[in-house]
């Protein structure tokens, strides 16, 4: 339908050119056959003729004026979303996911078994179970599911004044957008090492890299599978490169979203950590990633935890 208006908004002046120029040579030519032969069915087979053509004329025009409204609303119907659906950022939400071996997490570690020894002080303290239910003393923002004396499954932590001061080792957060998937390129350097080229043109760039401007929102710890799930929130980001082609929630459809998270000094990276999720948020529309492995990068530059997702309209949730 699309290529049949492109046609017609091409050749329909010259259309009306040349029908208008057929129908009055075939009047005159009726014309001359009827006079000439003295035969009337000259003159009507003609005028039958310019009737048909400049009926199917009519109805071609209207068909080009429908399609012309409706591809219009069409247009009209996406500037409007993309007015109220502006790329306006209120919210930016991250989790991540560690393993206790990482060096980054020594400080860290220390506060939440020393969190950890206090709550199970308590639950040595309390009453036995009597008919199977048992008072126990909970701290403030822990949530865990145990029945003993210690915690070796989940420990759930919402306690605010316990993530300000856990110290947490925030990473540096890239976000960008692209319309193509990366392309890699090794060209070698005839010792050994190679140059490498990525081509992933950015339309849109933001980066949250002060560590003050986080916060830890909730923590979750695995004690018996060694691992640390943290959702964090930059307070701050700042745009390091915007084209102008991006400026709503709807021109993320379609692109692809090219999510880095690292550490500024190098070898705080060589233990690797991982992206689970992301979350965008403004008043009214939010962008929702739930990372996969087959997303991770696989690219020879990622510093330490990077993830490629083609933005869809499963993404979104309003």
């Amino acid at each position: 339908m699309a290529v049949f208006k492109d046609f017609v908004s091409k050749r329909n002046q010259m259309l009306v050119f040349i029908i208008l120029v057929s129908g009055v040579l075939l009047t005159i030519l009726g014309l001359y056959l009827g006079l000439k032969h003295l035969d009337p069915k000259y003159f009507n087979a003609t005028v039958g003729s310019i009737i048909a053509i400049f009926t199917l004329f009519s109805v071609f025009g209207n068909l080009s004026k429908e399609i012309s409204s409706s591809q219009t609303q069409k247009e009209i119907k996406e500037n409007t979303e993309r007015t109220l659906q502006p790329l306006s950022i209120t919210s930016l939400l991250f989790t991540l996911e560690y393993k206790f071996d990482n060096p980054k997490l020594v400080t860290f570690l220390k506060n939440i078994y020393s969190l950890k020894a206090k709550q199970e002080k308590l639950l040595r303290k309390s009453s036995t179970a009597t008919n199977g239910q048992r008072e126990i003393e909970i701290l403030p923002g822990l949530t865990f599911f145990e029945f003993g004396d210690e915690i070796t499954g989940s420990l759930i932590i919402d306690d605010p004044n316990f993530l300000k001061s856990c110290n947490f080792p925030f990473p540096k957060i890239t976000l960008k957008f692209s319309p193509q998937y990366p392309k890699e390129t090794k060209i070698s350097n005839g010792d050994g090492t190679y140059t490498v080229n990525v081509d992933f043109p950015v339309s849109l760039e933001l980066e949250a890299n002060k560590i003050d401007a986080f916060t830890l929102n909730q923590v979750i710890v695995d004690f018996k599978e060694s691992k640390v799930t943290a959702t964090i929130q930059p307070l701050e980001w700042k745009y390091n490169l915007d084209n102008g082609k991006i400026v709503s929630f709807k021109d993320l459809f379609g692109k692809y979203l090219m999510l880095s998270a690292y550490y500024p000094y190098w070898k705080d990276n060589i233990t690797k950590f991982s992206i689970s999720s992301m979350t965008l948020v403004n008043e009214r529309k939010k962008l929702n990633f739930t990372f996969t492995p087959e997303e991770k990068s696989g690219l020879s530059i990622v510093f330490n935890a990077e993830y490629l997702h083609k933005i869809t309209d499963s993404d979104f949730y309003k």
